[in-house]
């Protein structure tokens, strides 16, 4: 935990700018509110597909929202809708659901700040010349780029538009979550009959988030060339009961309904379905975790995510955690939220006999949708 006290200490001081000016009229009111609903998801459509392969499970993920208190605050409601059975037997066995709603209400911190170019309407006429981009003075540490002079031309940024160059945006989420799974499991101990069965697990949590996004307007200003594109941090604490069902190994068991021997070749008829094999239990936890994400360019970042799990009562487990890191592709223009979302990760997850086994994975979303 002090690791990561003082990680949220250091991601506080990289982000420190210079003075600019912070725009505080109507304008500037309503950009915070598109900034900040972007940035935590709200559209209309489906976030896109997770696939944790330890789990075995894929969801489709969505959530609307409304914001109020001139964009300071986020009420979202979301929820999402997969299977925990493998997908390459969903068409040969039976499909175990795995749902979830949640309610989340996120507040804007007094520190976010939006800075933006007072020099602007004083240099809007040497943009629009032939002269030399980067020799125009602008007060603040960067410079304009050729991209943005190809707006300023083309009319795509007007004299009287803001233009915001550096953007950092604190806020805080309390979120109220209902998970609703079933697990197939095989128990070689029971009467045959009885050894393939389901586990049903439901489950109310609750988890505090603070986050912080920190964004430098490269495509318009031409900044230090060590600045990233944007930096995300967030640390929560969650309760509730979970599982440990991410410990637990998943087997292929078949079942030969028939054989038919003809000579010295055996033809047999059988069906094959994937369980989980190992003691399922349940138990009351505090987690507290974190994720770190980092684009050091447009439509590339890395992602560096780890929690622990702390239980509760007289609970029969030891604690234990996970870490992992992965890389991130997507896409983004103005408003619109990212049209294409794929990554790859490598996790490591404590076992139950205190081993640490790797896990890799394919998400097609990460907790923001960059700016």
């Amino acid at each position: 935990m002090k690791n990561l006290f003082l990680f949220i200490f250091l991601f506080f001081q990289i982000t420190k700018v210079l003075p600019q000016s912070q725009d505080v009229n109507a304008e500037f009111y309503e950009t915070r509110k598109t900034d900040f609903t972007k940035l935590l998801g709200i559209q209309t459509s489906f976030e896109g597909i997770k696939i944790n392969y330890n789990t075995d499970k894929a969801s489709i993920e969505g959530n609307l929202g409304k914001s109020f208190g001139k964009g300071k605050f986020l009420v979202q409601v979301g929820g999402a809708l997969g299977t925990t059975t493998n997908l390459n037997g969903i068409f040969d066995q039976k499909v175990l659901p795995a749902t979830s709603v949640n309610i989340s209400l996120s507040r804007l911190l007094p520190k976010s700040i939006w800075r933006y170019d007072a020099s602007l309407p004083n240099n809007y006429s040497a943009i629009q010349g032939n002269g030399a981009i980067g020799n125009i003075i602008t007060g603040a540490p960067f410079r304009y780029t050729e991209a943005f002079r190809e707006k300023v031309n083309s009319g795509k940024h007007p004299s009287n538009k803001t233009l915001y160059t550096f953007k950092r945006l604190l806020w805080a989420t309390a979120t109220l979550k209902y998970d609703n799974n079933k697990y197939s499991f095989y128990n070689s101990a029971r009467n045959f009959s009885k050894q393939l069965y389901d586990t049903a697990y439901q489950t109310f949590s609750g988890r505090v988030n603070v986050n912080g996004y920190v964004f430098w307007n490269k495509e318009d200003a031409k900044w230090a060339s060590w600045r990233p594109n944007f930096l995300f941090l967030t640390a929560y604490l969650n309760y509730g009961r979970v599982n440990n069902i991410s410990q637990l190994k998943k087997i292929n068991v078949t079942d030969i309904s028939s054989s038919v021997l003809n000579n010295n070749t055996e033809r047999q008829i059988s069906k094959t379905s994937s369980s989980y094999t190992g003691e399922y239990k349940e138990y009351r936890a505090v987690t507290p975790g974190f994720e770190f994400i980092f684009a050091p360019i447009k439509t590339v970042s890395l992602d560096l995510f780890g929690e622990y799990n702390y239980f509760q009562g007289t609970a029969q487990i030891s604690n234990y955690g996970s870490y992992g890191t992965g890389i991130f592709f997507y896409t983004s223009s103005g408003n619109i939220s990212s049209k294409l979302n794929i990554g790859v990760f490598y996790k490591r997850v404590e076992s139950s006999n205190n081993n640490w086994e790797g896990q890799f994975g394919l998400k097609t979303s990460i907790p923001i949708t960059p700016l």
